[in-house]
């Protein structure tokens, strides 16, 4: 469903809503654990 907003920004940022901050530190920090997780992961079961 396309809006038909006059802004611009109002359509791309419609698939995302605007969270609190501490939601989007929470999501940040949740992504730099996945992907610390994964290269240890690839890392250890290389050597291995």
């Amino acid at each position: 469903m396309l809006s038909t907003s006059p802004d611009p920004t109002a359509t791309s940022a419609a698939w995302r809503p605007t969270a609190p901050p501490w939601l989007e530190t929470l999501r940040e920090m949740a992504d730099r654990v996945l992907l610390v997780a994964a290269l240890w992961r690839a890392f250890f079961f290389d050597i291995a």
